[in-house]
């Protein structure tokens, strides 16, 4: 599992850093609304970095690309999801 933070308030909620790292996966050079995560996996992109800057007002239109880190919250089985076939 990659880096996860997780607060006493929230013990179900994480938020995890995931890196874009497949050429051939399913999820570059789609916009998010393609991807439909927050519907499939129950998880939201809080922020996305990306060449040293922080994307942080993540719209339906925003492609993803290779080497992207994802800062995601959700559930750690519902991120593991996402991860195991997005990913």
């Amino acid at each position: 599992m990659p880096l996860t933070i997780r607060h006493n308030l929230f013990p179900e909620l994480n938020i995890t850093c995931l890196r874009v790292i497949k050429d051939s996966g399913s999820c570059i050079n789609k916009p998010l609304r393609e991807l439909d995560i927050r519907a499939r996996f129950k998880i939201n992109i809080l922020a996305i970095a990306r060449n040293g800057n922080i994307l942080d007002h993540i719209g339906p239109n925003e492609v993803l690309l290779r080497d992207d880190c994802l800062y995601l919250v959700g559930n750690n089985e519902n991120i593991e999801e996402f991860q195991k076939n997005i990913m």
